[in-house]
């Protein structure tokens, strides 16, 4: 038995050097067996199973993201309302389908195999067979607190965190599609293991803990609904963030709408620019400047065109992330733009405009 484990491990490369031989399949199984199933869509393999994912709950997950793992997540300013708790897991034992990210799948040294079909989706599935000892789960201990941070901070909250860490022992399947030789130990091109009929298709096992670990997770929804694209009430509050400066800006109506948005981003740049000198000025960005530069400053940023050739010079920076267009009834185009710049970007948007600057007589 200890070696049937060791086995287990091996990759199948070193095996073929070993002069192991694949063993043809010697019984066929049926192309329907059972009910074909698809995993909880918040349920996913863990890139690394560990003792302790403590640091990982409340972990935000970009709204854009599908197919991830617990390393995707990110905490965020309104983090801070999550916590966590162990519960005991009843040494329960089952049997589920997983999603996994292409990293999960190569961390835990299973084969890719990006074109498995199971319940009319193509995805990275995985089975585990375990036994749950314990779950981290997560609680949010002010909704009200934490409704009103993601609302003041809409940047710092998305529509899911990772929620809950699964810790048990168990064995790690992997899909080697339909027909096999069942209950034997085999060798593929994936390398040895003891194959399988589950949920519709063939599997092989490919890993084993039998340490209890935390191996997967689940994400749960935050309630919070994600800022829509358009008009809002950004346009006459600009929201707020720890991560930067927002800055709204405006056009006066002109006869196309190319024009009118290029205008609402010029204004929120000139915004930026003020911004940054100010900034400078009050020592709050950290630049190597001179009390005649700081003098010089302070008058080129009551020049218009030199504020607006600085503002073109920060597009770099300054990017637009929420647009309002409204055609007025005479055929032209009001716009407002919300832009953002990054705390990360402050400095160098300060060294762009320090080298505009004219040098002193």
């Amino acid at each position: 038995m200890r070696s049937r484990l060791l086995l287990l491990l091996v990759p199948a490369t070193a095996l073929l050097l070993l002069g192991a031989k694949k063993i043809p399949h010697r019984a066929v199984i049926p192309e329907t067996i059972g009910p074909t199933i698809v995993p909880q869509a918040n349920l996913f393999l863990r890139n690394a199973p560990d003792t302790d994912p403590s640091s990982y709950i409340g972990r935000f997950i970009p709204d854009n993201m599908t197919l991830f793992d617990d390393t995707n997540g990110s905490k965020r300013t309104c983090s801070r309302f999550i916590t966590q708790k162990v519960v005991g897991g009843g040494n329960f034992a089952r049997d589920e389908l997983f999603s996994a990210s292409a990293s999960a799948v190569a961390s835990w040294g299973l084969p890719f195999i990006a074109d498995v079909n199971i319940g009319g989706g193509t995805t990275n599935v995985i089975r585990v067979s375990y036994v749950l000892t314990n779950k981290m789960t997560s609680d949010i201990s002010d909704p009200a607190g934490f409704d009103a941070c993601c609302k003041q901070y809409p940047d710092q909250c998305t529509g899911r965190y990772l929620g809950e860490f699964l810790e048990g022992t168990g064995t790690v399947w992997h899909s080697v599609g339909k027909g096999g030789a069942v209950g034997v130990d085999v060798t593929t091109q994936y390398g040895i293991g003891k194959l399988d009929a589950k949920f519709g298709t063939t599997w092989q096992s490919a890993a084993e803990f039998t340490t209890p670990v935390y191996f997967a997770f689940k994400s749960v929804d935050t309630g919070i609904t994600a800022v829509t694209q358009g008009c809002g009430s950004w346009m006459d509050t600009p929201p707020t963030s720890s991560a930067g400066k927002y800055f709204v800006g405006t056009s006066e109506p002109v006869s196309t709408e190319k024009e009118s948005r290029d205008r609402a981003m010029l204004h929120s740049r000139t915004q930026a620019v003020q911004y940054v000198g100010v900034a400078i000025q009050q020592g709050q960005v950290e630049t190597a400047t001179t009390t005649g530069q700081r003098s010089q400053l302070a008058s080129s940023l009551t020049d218009t065109a030199f504020v607006e050739s600085v503002a073109s010079g920060l597009a770099a920076y300054v990017k637009d992330e929420q647009w309002c267009v409204k055609p007025a009834l005479d055929g032209r185009y009001d716009t407002w733009v919300l832009a953002f710049l990054p705390t990360e970007d402050t400095a160098k948007a300060a060294q762009s405009l320090l080298g505009a600057v004219p040098k002193s007589p």
